[in-house]
């Protein structure tokens, strides 16, 4: 009778359990070493998140930036990430953290104008390569106090210092330049999206456009500026401003209306 109900437990001892396993001190030290070594688990790190997101963002835009995009990329649990962010608005602030940590001026500017025109062309640099960043819509995400951005902005603002102007003039001087480069560069980001819409592959067709003062009718002529105005008047992405001017030069000056000069 003990003998069939040891037969029956037997039976009913689930395979692939820890009594199938061979006995640990049976087991020599080299068939030990020959097996392989259990997978790694994936160590999170806000960096890693933020790299990933980035990533992310740069191939297929911001609003494939979710969640469960990021544990697919990074090889762990959806619920994983939640240990380091609280959601998706977390997760925008950690990607501009990572790019915006590029925006470094040389040490050796002084003057204010330097450093308003290193940080506008760097500015404009970094928006360039990760486009998503004029496409956040999260008025939380778009003033993202992070460490970076912090950085950025009191070293603009330590230029401007001892010129004799208070803090709100500073903040404007530094708000307006920044204003200035987000919307030239999403209108520059924008031509570039209908340029690739049209076929990037294809020759480019600004000759057969016509002249910019040829698409008006006739009643709206004369226009003496715009009409000897080929239909591209400078060379393709090549802003119409004088921060694009050669490193070390001095942005050109131009007469105002009243024969005033401006610039420097």
């Amino acid at each position: 009778m003990a003998s069939k109900k040891t037969a029956d437990a037997e039976d009913r001892r689930p395979s692939g359990s820890a009594a199938d396993s061979p006995d640990p001190a049976e087991v020599s030290l080299w068939e030990r070493l020959d097996r392989p070594a259990p997978a790694p688990r994936a160590t999170l790190t806000p960096q890693k998140i933020a790299a990933a997101a980035v990533q992310i963002a740069d191939t297929d835009g911001i609003d494939a930036v979710t969640m469960r995009r990021l544990a697919t990329e990074l090889g762990v649990a959806p619920m994983a990430a939640y240990r380091y962010v609280s959601g998706k608005g977390d997760v925008l602030d950690l990607m501009t953290e990572a790019v915006y940590a590029d925006l470094q001026l040389p040490d050796d500017l002084e003057n204010w104008r330097d450093v308003m025109r290193a940080h506008a062309l760097r500015t404009r640099e970094i928006v360039l390569r990760h486009p998503w960043l004029i496409q956040i819509s999260s008025p939380q995400a778009l003033r993202a106090l992070t460490p970076s951005r912090m950085a950025e902005a009191e070293r603009a603002l330590s230029s401007l210092d001892g010129l004799g102007l208070d803090i709100d003039a500073m903040m404007a001087v530094v708000g307006t330049v920044t204003s200035y480069v987000h919307g030239a560069v999403s209108a520059e980001c924008a031509q570039h999206t209908l340029m690739r819409e049209q076929g990037s592959g294809q020759p480019r067709r600004s000759a057969h456009r016509p002249r910019p003062a040829d698409a008006l009718p006739d009643e709206h002529r004369p226009l003496p500026h715009l009409s000897p105005l080929p239909p591209r008047s400078r060379p393709q992405g090549r802003p119409a401003v004088a921060l694009r001017d050669r490193p070390g030069q001095r942005p050109r000056r131009h007469r105002g209306p009243a024969g005033h000069l401006s610039g420097r």
